[in-house]
């Protein structure tokens, strides 16, 4: 939180207009108040109570005399409305500008999850495509990530289709940083259909996306001689058959075919991955589109560090708010663990373990304002090994 006072990430908040009175604690602090709960890794709302309420050092630091109770939070987090969102969502992009402090973005990942929420008081939760919890509903979350900052998101009702939202990520990231500074996008299958593939080539956007049928990669293997196949790994072979049509897409794309074997099962699925990259092979392609699991990592981070799957309110427009801030609050961290962490031994901690062990260590604030921290705890052994 202190690191995040001196990059004046509060600032931003002045943009934030809620229609409610400020008595005790004004909106900054509330706002505080959620950014820190969520770093030390509050699953609930009423885990402030715990968690942040018995320690007023903290609340000092943060220009409080105390934290705000259970009950005041929950009453702040409700009182947003759908102007708000446009405002958070401002906020948020603004935020994201500064600390992913690079010029040029060398891969843009795109990805989509189901977030479950069956009860049936959640507004706007519908029934959608959550794998392996068929009837399920719940929410759809849309992320757009580069070295390890979030930079876009999008929360809708479980019925939106995953891939709806690829292009509003991708103009969203476009006009925060430029368009000709992305160096490529990459997705999954669910953004790999022939239209968008085909706008992607128009605008000369350089692309890595799985392609969307599994039977076009069948149909296309059956053609391929079996001396043509490179072995990828223990269960993978590919193999490039350069620039092919597809169906609903006018250009022809280079293609990169792969054969997975699933010895579990013992069945073998076809795959293929599309781009216009020119310059790389087919197994270098494969092995860019495999670091794609950065994403698919930081999405299971989100979920078990920051707890975005523990929803706080029924309230839709409540729930968008409070992604916004578990996904501030990622990027405050993630630029911490790189500017700072990174420099005392801690630069390969995750997201969950910043949140659940580092957030946690005890620590008694001196007469001059400094921090004591216990020598014996391992992880402040790593701080000052060196």
């Amino acid at each position: 939180m202190q690191y995040a006072k001196q990059k004046g990430i509060f600032s931003y908040f002045e943009n934030l207009n809620l229609e409610r009175k400020e008595v005790n604690y004004s909106h900054l602090d509330m706002i505080k108040t959620f950014i820190t709960a969520i770093a030390c890794g509050c699953s609930y709302i009423k885990d402030i109570n715990y968690e942040l309420k018995p320690y007023l050092g903290t609340a000092n630091l943060l220009g409080m005399d105390s934290f705000p109770e259970q009950s005041n939070c929950n009453r702040f987090i409700r009182d947003f409305t759908f102007q708000n969102i446009t405002e958070m969502d401002y906020i948020f992009n603004q935020i994201a500008k500064q600390l992913y402090s690079k010029e040029v973005i060398y891969d843009y990942d795109v990805d989509c999850t189901g977030l479950i929420a069956n009860g049936k008081t959640y507004e706007f939760s519908e029934k959608g495509y959550f794998p392996n919890n068929r009837g399920a509903k719940g929410y759809q979350l849309m992320l757009g990530t580069s070295d390890d900052f979030i930079l876009s998101m999008f929360f809708d009702p479980g019925n939106t289709s995953p891939g709806a939202r690829f292009w509003d990520s991708y103009y969203n990231v476009c006009e925060n940083f430029g368009q000709e500074n992305i160096k490529f996008i990459r997705g999954d299958s669910i953004h790999g259909s022939g239209p968008n593939i085909q706008e992607l080539m128009e605008i000369n956007q350089p692309f890595l996306l799985r392609g969307y049928k599994s039977n076009t990669a069948r149909n296309f293997s059956k053609n391929v001689p079996k001396n043509k196949w490179i072995e990828f790994d223990n269960c993978t072979k590919i193999c490039d058959i350069g620039w092919k049509n597809i169906s609903s897409c006018r250009y022809k794309v280079n293609i990169v075919l792969q054969k997975i074997y699933r010895p579990k099962k013992d069945k073998t699925i076809y795959r293929f991955l599309t781009s216009n990259i020119k310059g790389l092979t087919g197994p270098e392609k494969a092995w860019l589109y495999n670091d794609r699991v950065d994403i698919e990592i930081l999405i299971e981070a989100e979920k078990n560090g920051l707890h975005i799957t523990d929803f706080n309110t029924r309230s839709y427009t409540g729930n968008i708010i409070m992604m916004y801030l578990a996904f501030i609050t990622h990027n405050v961290i993630t630029s911490f663990r790189k500017e700072v962490l990174s420099k005392i031994n801690l630069g390969d901690c995750g997201i969950k373990k910043i949140t659940k062990k580092l957030m946690n260590i005890p620590a008694k604030i001196g007469k001059k304002g400094e921090l004591k921290f216990p020598k014996l705890h391992p992880m402040i052994k790593r701080m000052f090994k060196n």
